[in-house]
């Protein structure tokens, strides 16, 4: 049997009051821990000092407020991280199954009832107010020739359109003389044979 090894061994408060010898070894018994000497500083040095300070326990890895571990591929495995909400968009008939949706913040509800679009802000309180429409730019056009909404436009409903019959192949044109548009079958001030 080979020689036995005896390191000093005591209470961790009597350590610290002793200077311990270049290379002597000391263990604390209350506090399980490794010292070693270097003849200068009193209690000596941890032995695991720097590996506890990058030490990160295996209950720490991977775990909420603990630190997130790599895979294979050097990446953070998808089970660690939280749900990334790309933007849902839901189709809702009112209010009330807007409010009700299961939506995260960036998450879109098209009304059906007003014809707009809201967007999730970061408010949680369950009503209208979690929402924030989003502007759509007015169009350009607002009315035609004084109709608005879904237009659809006859001869009849043009101003200033003077006609007594329209024939296919007749072409309206602006008369200088009257401001008015006329029907005609020329073009140029030549004649057109459709």
């Amino acid at each position: 049997m080979g020689k036995m090894i005896r390191i000093k061994r005591g209470l961790d408060s009597a350590r610290q009051n002793y200077i311990l010898e270049l290379g002597e070894l000391v263990w604390t018994i209350d506090r399980n821990e490794l010292w070693v000497g270097d003849g200068l500083t009193s209690g000596g040095i941890k032995v695991t000092a720097n590996i506890e300070n990058n030490f990160i326990p295996n209950d720490e890895k991977g775990v909420a407020n603990g630190v997130a571990t790599l895979d294979a591929n050097g990446l953070i495995p998808s089970n660690q991280l939280p749900a990334i909400a790309l933007t849902d968009v839901f189709v809702v008939d009112n209010e009330s199954e807007m409010v009700n949706l299961p939506a995260q913040t960036g998450d879109v509800a098209v009304r059906t009832d007003e014809n707009k679009s809201y967007i999730k802000n970061n408010s949680n309180s369950g009503t209208i107010n979690d929402w924030t429409e989003l502007l759509t730019p007015i169009d350009s056009v607002q009315s035609v020739n004084g109709q608005t909404g879904t237009v659809v436009l006859n001869l009849s409903n043009i101003n200033d359109v003077t006609f007594n019959s329209l024939n296919d192949g007749d072409f309206l044109s602006w008369d200088l003389n009257n401001s008015r548009w006329t029907n005609s079958n020329t073009i140029d001030g030549g004649t057109y044979y459709g």
